[in-house]
């Protein structure tokens, strides 16, 4: 069995991915940040 090419993709169609992308690395960055003021909140109350 081939392998399928992938279509090539017009200057809109990277655009949206790129766009994309640029949301899913905005999303990942705030669900880090929450995480580590998670950590930080969680050690603070250790230390207690």
């Amino acid at each position: 069995m081939a392998k399928r090419r992938p279509p090539k993709l017009t200057p809109d169609d990277h655009a949206r991915h790129a766009e994309w992308q640029r949301m899913v690395r905005e999303r990942i960055a705030y669900h880090e940040q929450k995480a580590r003021e998670e950590d930080e909140r969680r050690a603070r109350e250790r230390g207690r």
